[in-house]
């Protein structure tokens, strides 16, 4: 019962960065300077660190999956996002 409480709060902590994603990726397609950083004296969050916000909660919540005993969709998923995560961090376009 503990273990499925903390799988449930792992999914929605992995929504909820999903959706913080989504959000500054919105905000930067109609340029809505309030809303792209937490506050006005900090430095606005960018667009790949958004999607990698993205990448980060669709990976959260297949780990959760693959404990939950559904392992091909995770294996596939993780692998894509993680690979995607890597790449968005370390390759710079120059």
């Amino acid at each position: 019962m503990i273990l499925e409480k903390k799988r449930k709060i792992a999914k929605v902590l992995s929504l909820i960065v999903i959706l913080a994603g989504i959000m500054v990726i919105t905000c930067w397609i109609f340029d809505i300077s309030i809303l792209k950083s937490v506050s006005p004296a900090w430095v606005s969050m960018k667009i790949t660190t958004a999607i990698t916000f993205i990448l980060s909660g669709i990976t959260l919540y297949f780990i959760v999956r693959a404990m939950e005993g559904e392992f091909e969709k995770a294996q596939v998923v993780l692998s894509i996002t993680c690979l995607k995560i890597y790449l968005l961090k370390n390759l710079r376009v120059r």
